[in-house]
């Protein structure tokens, strides 16, 4: 149930209290909320979760797994100190349980393994009291769930070694996965802050805000027919919670960064690809595993919160497919094929890119590196190669995305790219920042909706930097072969208060009567570049650090460039069908000075219309190899 008092809205939980009969059918048993994250109820929640897995959940077992390449011993004989070991020196090295901590580093100074404390942290240790509170806090739990080793990536990589933290954080998704239990610490900004602190139990906030009444439930007899309705005498209580705690939906789109925690780069793959996870909320733990997506403290299980789990499939379709290798139906769903399987990772692969790009990296050039534990996984589920940030077996819709600015969530777009290459153009990554990057494709309706290419890939290639094959690149380019036309950029003065992409669109004579719209990935600029002959020519670029934000206007007329990608079919519910016509908007390349090399600036498309045939609206002949970077 909703409330909206003072423009915050919260949650009214109506339950029967645990040991008291139920009051109708559909109202769930709650519990109480512990007091403190620090607390012996919180614990005997989280022992009971672990036991109730540990038990009952096969899928969950982590066995015979290698461990990461470090570990905290937080049982070290040294007493106030933790130590730092070299797991390869540990005996049965391939059995040895650990804890993983996802948490926020924030803008503190915080204690790091590097390398002229490298042998002090693994002979003698180091102090617990010298760490931050949330790097203490996570020893604590270590230590208060009977565990010995925790891994805590500040620690167990040798931060100013660029070898090892290149090998290290390529193995991300075998850490979390590996994990006996991943701690999340939402509510800590900072490696300072903690997250064992007490709750907004305070008088209007929610938490363990109680009220009860009696109440007659009316239950129908379990046999027989004709009998009675019997009653019996239960409480109703209800009890405000925390909206993003548990609603199934809400008005605003972006109530999925909640915490902290939620709004780092980094910490997506840790949360996505933890086999078991636990989260330290504001007001409760909350708890997934690839056997029981949700739980929480105060037993409400009918909705999780819009983010927290939201790419568990992740987990749960690399478990189906760690046993599932042949092109067998999968057992939960007999009319899923493989193929099925294989898009919908595809487009869990889309909501990963969408909800990455929200999020915030003290250090951009980690932009692929925080997600090349996902591709890792990903690579093997698809048996796809993965290209700065795309699927080679899915290029043509993953070229499909753009720059939403129309989420009214103050995220305005990136104005310019930065000095700094991070990725090559038609890569999502390139754009350097957070962001709200959208995938245009059939995700919602596949039945109803199909993407019919009109290109072809010839080639494809990054070159990668480092020893992460799936991290950072230094350069990259795809070559394809389709349509290719040159249009007019047109954009229009006034700035409407519809999204900012409908004041651009492109116009060539050959799509008949239609206009591409279209959606820029920056601000953009005109420029000179010398062609191959050595001749001047002007084209339209992704605008500069430093660009007035007034200087998009003057590229309207300018010469741009069209390629065809696709078109989109829909069929509504009246059986009628439309397309749509998906391009990429590109302008000569300033990098490679030469025709026929070209850089991405934004993505156009049209809107529907109704035909059975693409070529009544745009000729497909006269195709062109070009060159993308």
């Amino acid at each position: 149930m909703w409330a909206t008092a003072d423009k915050e809205t919260k949650y009214i939980q109506i339950y029967t209290p645990l040991g008291h009969p139920p009051a109708w059918a559909g109202i769930s048993q709650g519990l109480e909320l512990s007091p403190s994250p620090d607390s012996d109820e919180a614990f005997a929640f989280i022992k009971s979760q672990l036991q109730e897995c540990d038990a009952n959940h096969p899928k969950c077992k982590v066995t015979n797994a290698k461990p990461p390449t470090r570990l905290i011993d937080v049982q070290f004989s040294s007493p106030g100190y933790v130590r730092l070991v070299e797991t390869a020196s540990l005996p049965k090295a391939v059995e040895v349980p650990y804890i993983a901590l996802s948490y926020c580093w924030g803008v503190s100074k915080t204690v790091t393994t590097v390398s002229s404390n490298y042998q002090i942290h693994t002979k003698q240790g180091f102090l617990v009291s010298s760490l931050p509170q949330t790097l203490q806090d996570a020893i604590t739990v270590t230590r208060r769930l009977g565990q010995r080793y925790l891994w805590i990536d500040a620690l167990c990589i040798i931060q100013d070694d660029l070898a090892d933290w290149e090998v290290e954080s390529a193995q991300m998704a075998t850490v979390y996965r590996n994990a006996y239990l991943t701690i999340a610490a939402g509510t800590a900004a900072s490696s300072d802050e903690g997250f064992l602190l007490g709750r907004r139990h305070a008088a209007g906030e929610p938490g363990n805000q109680v009220y009860q009444v009696p109440w007659k439930a009316q239950h129908e007899p379990e046999h027989g027919h004709g009998e009675d309705t019997c009653s019996e005498t239960t409480t109703l209580a209800a009890r405000i919670l925390p909206y993003f705690a548990h609603s199934p939906m809400h008005p605003s789109s972006q109530q999925n960064l909640i915490l902290p925690l939620d709004t780092r780069g980094w910490t997506l793959q840790e949360r996505a690809l933890s086999t078991r996870l636990l989260r330290f909320g504001t007001h409760e733990l909350q708890w997934s595993c690839l056997s029981a997506p949700w739980a929480c403290e105060c037993g409400h299980k009918e909705y999780p919160p819009p983010s927290v789990f939201s790419l568990r499939p992740i987990s749960t379709i690399q478990a189906w497919t760690s046993t599932t290798t042949t092109t067998e139906p999968d057992p939960a769903d007999p009319h899923r094929d493989k193929e099925t399987q294989i898009m919908h990772l595809w487009q869990n692969w889309d909501s990963i890119v969408t909800e990455y790009n929200a999020r915030q990296l003290t250090q951009y050039l980690d932009r692929l590196p925080a997600v090349s534990g996902m591709a890792k996984v990903f690579a093997h589920l698809t048996g796809s190669r993965y290209v700065a940030g795309l699927w080679v077996d899915n290029f043509l819709r993953n070229l499909c995305w753009y720059l939403d600015k129309s989420e009214e969530d103050g995220q305005k777009g990136v104005v310019a790219v930065g000095e700094y290459y991070i990725a090559p153009s038609w890569s999502w990554a390139s754009l350097g920042r957070r962001c709200s990057v959208k995938m245009h494709n059939e995700m919602l309706y596949p039945d109803a909706r199909r993407f019919v290419p009109r290109a072809e890939v010839v080639e494809v290639e990054a070159v990668t930097v480092g020893k992460n094959p799936l991290g950072r690149v230094s350069d990259g380019w795809v070559r394809m072969r389709g349509v290719l036309k040159k249009g007019v950029l047109v954009v229009k003065e006034e700035m409407p208060k519809t999204p900012v992409e409908t004041r651009y669109s492109v116009r060539f004579e050959g799509l008949k009567g239609v206009e591409v719209r279209v959606c820029p990935d920056t601000l953009l600029e005109e420029f000179e570049v010398v062609g191959e002959n050595g001749e001047k020519v002007r084209s339209v670029r992704r605008a500069r650090e430093g660009t007035n934000t007034k200087e998009d206007e003057k590229v309207s007329g300018s010469e741009v460039y069209l390629f065809l990608l696709g078109n989109f079919i829909t069929i509504n519910p009246r059986k009628v069908q439309s397309i749509s016509l998906d391009f990429l908007v590109l302008g000569l390349s300033p990098r490679k000075g030469k025709r026929g090399v070209y850089e991405r600036i934004g993505y156009g498309y049209t809107e529907p219309m109704f035909t059975v045939q693409i070529e009544d609206y745009v000729d497909l002949r006269g195709q062109e190899l070009v060159t993308i970077v």
